[in-house]
Order: structure tokens, then C-alpha cells, then sequence
């Protein structure tokens, strides 16, 4: 039947979640995901599932999907992870998770298979490719934008200019687009990883991807609020590419 067809057709996307501990106790703690993520998977055709923080069968989630978005959080990666140490201000790390999604995406590449990160996703995609990232905007980069705005996420707050010859360019079909803004630290632009686009008004990384497997795309605002055309065209194009690794 059509939908037996459908179920088999349709690629597995793995999500990382994060992660609340409760005061009242280690067995009141929470993985939690906003909806909108999985719901841009459904939209396109996706079936998503939350991954919770198990390294022992790493290797073993990685083979039954069939693509891995690595979702925001409002927290920081420990700069020891990129070569810097100690941090020189105050961070919110979440550890228990870096660990985890570094692990997750380290067998991710290492398979081929689709990854998508976004905001937090894009940083930790970025360390793992070898790049380093800004620890505070405003501390680091002189008469910067503010990437932490007051607007909700469901509006976009600035422009970024999208290189030519990547494939973001060929996933977004323009040079220039709208995105929202949610982030306080950012990729270093120093050569390290492939950068695709910038803000422009004050060059801060926006996007970087990787040619070394189809689909490896990092995205510093959210696609998942679609708030501009490059944000549907992006969880397209990460769907159908997971689709291919389902055939395959």
C-alpha cells in the first residue's frame, strides 16, 4: 500500500536534545527539544527521533539513521575543545552533552552520513572540522551587530551574504538572505573551516560546510522557525540527501 511505501521511503533523523536537571533530584531530570524542530523534519518527509545521551551505542544510533540535525541550546563549548584554556570569562557549559553530540558527530562524518547543525550545532560542527570559535561577540569583535537581539526568533534580524561557490549558495539559489539571530559566541573566521556566509554588516560567520561527505552544512541562526525562503530550502535538500543514504 501507499503508506506501507511511504513508511519505508521516509529517512530517520536523529535530533540531539538537550538536557534540564531538576533541584528536586537526578530522577526528575529532562531531555526536551522544541517542536519546531521536529516538526521541519515531518514537513519535508522526515521521520525524527530525540536522541537521548548515549555514547556506549554511538556507533549503533549513527547506523539505523538515516541523517543527524544537531540542534541549538543556550549554553557554550568548553574552549579546551578548540585549544584554548581556561575561558576568560564566565560560561554555561553542558559537558554530559558536548561530549555526547562530539561523539555523535565524530561517527556521523565518519559514516557520510547528513548532518545539519544549527546555532550551537554549527560551533560544534566547526570544532570538530577543525576550526576555533569566538568565545563572546561583543567582547571580541569591535562595533559588532548585537546577535542576541530582543526580537523572538520568529523574525529575521539581519542579512548574510552567502558565498558563490558553496553549496549553501546552491541550496539558498541567492547571495544574499534573511535569517533570524539567537547566539552570543561565533565560528573564528581564520581559515580553519569552510565558510559559506557571513553577516553583513560585521562578517561574523553565519555558515561553514565541508565537501568531504553530500550533505555536511552548519547554519549559525535558525531554519527551524523558517522565517526566510533558505530556511524550507535547507531542511529540503538535508532531507532528500538523507533519503539518498536511506536507498543506499
Amino acid at each position: 500500500s501507499q503508506i506501507k511505501m511511504d513508511m519505508i521511503s521516509s529517512p530517520l533523523i536523529g535530533i540531539s536534545a538537550d538536557m534540564e536537571r531538576r533541584s528536586s533530584g537526578s530522577t526528575e531530570s529532562e531531555y526536551f527539544l522544541r517542536c519546531n524542530y521536529a516538526e521541519a523534519i515531518i514537513e519535508e518527509g522526515g521521520i525524527p527521533v530525540i536522541l537521548p545521551y548515549d555514547t556506549k551505542h554511538v556507533v549503533e544510533t549513527v547506523n539505523r539513521l538515516d541523517g543527524i540535525v544537531f540542534s541549538g541550546g543556550m549554553f557554550d563549548i568548553h574552549p579546551r575543545h578548540y585549544g584554548r584554556q581556561p575561558p576568560y570569562q564566565a560560561l554555561n557549559m553542558k559537558e554530559t552533552r558536548t561530549d555526547f553530540e562530539m561523539a555523535l558527530m565524530d561517527a556521523a562524518i565518519e559514516k557520510n552520513m547528513p548532518v545539519l547543525g544549527i546555532c550551537n550545532g554549527m560551533q560544534l560542527l566547526a570544532v570538530m572540522l577543525g576550526g576555533r570559535l569566538i568565545e563572546d561577540i561583543g567582547t571580541d569583535i569591535d562595533g559588532c551587530l548585537e546577535h542576541l537581539p530582543f526580537d523572538p526568533p520568529t523574525k529575521a534580524s539581519h542579512e548574510i551574504n552567502i558565498v558563490t561557490d558553496s553549496r549553501l549558495h546552491q541550496i539558498a539559489g541567492t547571495s544574499i538572505s534573511r535569517v533570524n539571530s539567537l547566539h552570543h559566541q561565533a565560528v573564528l573566521d581564520d581559515g580553519g573551516v569552510f565558510v559559506s556566509a557571513r553577516c553583513c554588516s560585521d562578517g561574523v560567520v553565519e555558515a561553514i560546510e565541508s565537501s568531504e561527505t553530500p550533505f555536511c552544512l552548519g547554519v549559525q541562526w535558525h531554519p527551524e522557525y523558517k522565517t526566510s525562503e533558505i530556511d524550507q530550502r535547507i531542511f529540503q535538500t538535508f532531507i532528500r540527501h538523507a533519503a539518498k543514504t536511506k536507498q543506499q
